[in-house]
């Protein structure tokens, strides 16, 4: 079978693998153990950690985290000399393997990394070794390749050498895989850079509504009177059972259905689809919700409708001269929250606890110049929550691109070299800010 459609001129034939359907005819599907080997990770007791002067890195799984370690891991948080390598047992591997975490939750992430220089690393990651072809083109097959979904079951998932041996691996001729390689390297570079500067929007954006929210509030104050928050907001006691009704049937809002900075309620569940079971507070429709843990998150909202909140919240009920929206435009504020970061520090665990909230002076302004700003504020958001969809929308689309490349490159699905002649990158991304832009 020949098809041309794609720019390729390949004959093809069945792949034997349901969700890989058809590859290039010379194309060769085997096992992946067949095309290099696998090496698992050593522990790292705790008193080898910490040195950063010695030859040689040792990565661990959190070490994928660190600003451009998002392909080539490069930067390591710990060192270890030779002689502990012996200590430990462990193995040092080459550069160019490529290494990926291979037992708890940073599994489902399915991150791959690729040794920038000989390293060893921790017993939560493996590594594959290529003994053919590049190494490149590996590392962007294995990101097709869900590990997830063959993990051994279990309180903490894994994944086990022999497990991931009998994987596929589709191999190209070698001179193709340096030219899907060279072209994947350059092709996501591009989507890359412009992900990177739309993020950058973003941030712009929140920078912006952050600053403008700081002058409507704190940075507005024209002699207006501040009282204790104690005086004029109440933090109802008492918590109710979720498991029975009509508790159970009401939703249940938790930190992690708010987003930061900016008041919005991103979900509603209720607390049985949830599967509450410890005791939480009740609210009604207007209260203001604050998060009290990891207060520099800046998460609260107003709820929408009565319903429940995790004990992590606060529910607040604002005094009759405070509009619960200039209250929630205060604890959003970045005064209050650089406040409340100093305070949480002086606990063992960052939260804000109700003796130090109470304390806090509160502005309030007359009614009629906190419904001005309000309605200001609102307009504001408005339009920054349009300006932010854009761009996420924009955000997403990329990276779906981005994931569609590559698979269609390291399956045979599309000719790099034609693509590339053909300008089908610029094409695709310019459709792509056409269907975005509002």
């Amino acid at each position: 079978m020949v098809r041309q459609e794609n720019g390729t001129c390949y004959e093809y034939r069945e792949s034997g693998l349901d969700w890989l359907g058809k590859i290039p005819a010379h194309w060769e599907v085997r096992g992946l153990g067949s095309y290099g080997k696998f090496v698992s990770g050593t522990g790292f007791p705790h008193d080898f950690q910490g040195h950063q002067d010695a030859e040689i890195p040792f990565f661990k799984v959190s070490d994928t985290n660190i600003p451009g370690n998002e392909i080539l891991l490069s930067v390591a948080n710990n060192t270890v000399s030779r002689d502990v390598v012996r200590r430990l047992g462990a193995k040092i591997c080459p550069t160019g393997t490529v290494v990926f975490p291979k037992v708890g939750a940073a599994l489902f992430q399915n991150k791959r990394r690729i040794l920038q220089q000989p390293a060893v690393f921790d017993n939560n990651m493996m590594g594959f070794i290529p003994s053919v072809g590049d190494e490149r083109y590996w590392y962007y097959w294995l990101t097709q390749l869900d590990f997830a979904q063959v993990a051994n079951p279990g309180a903490v998932p894994s994944i086990s050498e022999a497990l991931v041996r009998r994987m596929p691996g589709l191999r190209p001729p070698d001179a193709e895989q340096r030219a899907i390689a060279d072209f994947l390297d350059r092709e996501t570079a591009r989507i890359d850079q412009l992900i990177e500067k739309k993020q950058r929007m973003v941030d712009v954006v929140l920078e912006r509504q952050s600053a403008v929210l700081e002058q409507m509030t704190f940075g507005a104050e024209q002699g207006w009177r501040r009282v204790p928050f104690k005086w004029i907001c109440r933090i109802p006691n008492g918590q109710v059972d979720p498991t029975v009704q009509p508790w159970s049937d009401l939703p249940l809002i938790a930190p992690n259905h708010i987003e930061s900075g900016t008041g919005r309620l991103l979900a509603l569940e209720t607390a049985a689809n949830q599967g509450a079971i410890s005791g939480k507070y009740a609210f009604s429709k207007g209260t203001v919700l604050y998060s009290k843990i990891r207060p520099e998150l800046a998460k609260a909202c107003i709820a929408p409708e009565r319903g429940l909140c995790s004990a992590d919240m606060y529910p607040i009920i604002p005094g009759e001269s405070l509009m619960p929206e200039y209250l929630l435009m205060q604890l959003l504020s970045p005064s209050f929250t650089s406040w409340a970061v100093l305070e949480s520090m002086r606990v063992a665990m960052p939260k804000l606890n109700r003796e130090a909230l109470g304390s806090f002076r509160v502005i309030v302004p007359p009614l009629a110049v906190q419904s001005a700003l309000v309605a200001q504020w609102r307009s504001g958001q408005e339009k920054a929550e349009r300006l932010l969809d854009y761009i996420n929308r924009a955000i997403t689309s990329l990276r779906e691109f981005r994931s569609a490349l590559i698979t269609a490159a390291v399956t045979g699905q599309i000719d790099p070299d034609t693509w590339r002649k053909r300008g089908d990158t610029e094409r695709r991304l310019e459709a792509i800010e056409a269907e975005v832009n509002p």
